[in-house]
């Protein structure tokens, strides 16, 4: 499985819009669109960036919807 194709599971199974994850990330939403389609690799992968996916994920264990930044 690819990266894009594994942003693309953990948002959705978040029932994570592009747009929400962008704004969480602090980040484009074309960005995430480009990870995603695997025209682009994420840099923040260390960072901020894998742990708002990663923290929601075990938050919510994926069935609750992301509300936002809290």
């Amino acid at each position: 499985m690819s990266i894009g194709q594994r942003i693309t599971e953990l948002r959705t199974r978040l029932n994570m819009s592009q747009n929400q994850l962008a704004r969480a990330m602090e980040i484009s939403r074309q960005a995430v669109s480009k990870w995603e389609n695997g025209q682009s690799t994420p840099d923040c992968l260390e960072g901020k960036g894998a742990n708002v996916v990663h923290t929601h994920a075990l938050r919510h264990k994926g069935s609750a919807p992301y509300k936002g930044r809290q």
